[in-house]
């Protein structure tokens, strides 16, 4: 067995365990699986450091002084790290049709992922879960920065003031006003910062329709989130 002290020689014995209905069983080992011959932290540690991007030939190398090369083998790493690409498919196909969520955050991140043998950065958009009936609240941290970009430099002070107008407002009913009015000035001053904000929509407005409590921590949070009711229910991807 491959330890996280080295390799050790364990004998096992085996045994059968007898039901009181008279049948028998083999026993079997919680700690050491049959066949195994690592125990599962050192399956953890590889797992660790494929995910940090080794590949197997840095793994190997790397564990090496602690673990010897015996049970290391390339074929190793790769049943290893095949156990894990089936327990990610299974969670990412998991029926979500008797869950419950009163808010779903939707966000995109970047993650180290090998790729034709280098370690590059990959986008990623993260949704923890997939729902119907919802409301869609859109960042309207990242809709401000897009329209910035579209701006002048010149006229972002200008710019800024008027989405607060927007995003800031007291109440919904004058939020949606002041869309209005910015949308329309703005197609005259720059298009390209008007098509921005009509690309947001009445989905970067969907959080004044909750309570007030809700609504600043809607407001400023990044990524999209789609919310809805307790009532409706999520349905799988």
């Amino acid at each position: 067995m491959t330890t996280p002290l080295g390799t050790r020689v364990v004998r096992v014995p085996r045994g059968r365990i007898h039901e009181p209905d008279g049948r028998s069983r083999e026993h079997r080992s919680e700690l050491l699986p049959k066949y195994a011959r690592r125990v599962r932290q050192v399956d953890d540690a590889i797992l660790s450091c494929y995910l940090a991007g080794a590949n197997s030939r840095r793994l190997r190398k790397a564990l090496e002084p602690l673990l010897g090369g015996e049970h290391l083998s390339k074929s190793a790493v790769s049943r290893v790290v095949a156990r894990l690409k089936e327990h990610f498919a299974a969670w990412t196909s998991r029926d979500l049709s008797d869950e419950l969520y009163s808010i779903i955050y939707l966000d995109g991140f970047h993650l180290k992922v090998r790729m034709a043998r280098r370690v590059v950065s990959v986008p990623v958009l993260a949704v923890l879960g997939v729902v119907i009936d919802a409301n869609i609240q859109r960042c309207t941290q990242h809709k401000r920065q897009n329209r910035l970009d579209h701006c002048p430099v010149h006229a972002r002070p200008e710019l800024k003031r008027d989405y607060q107008r927007i995003v800031f407002a007291a109440y919904g009913m004058e939020a949606r006003g002041a869309y209005k009015e910015v949308l329309e000035k703005w197609q005259q001053l720059c298009p390209p910062v008007a098509r921005s904000l009509e690309e947001g929509g009445s989905e970067l407005l969907t959080f004044y329709a909750f309570p007030k409590a809700l609504q600043i921590r809607f407001r400023r949070i990044d990524g999209w989130k789609a919310m809805r009711q307790p009532a409706a229910h999520a349905v799988s991807a």
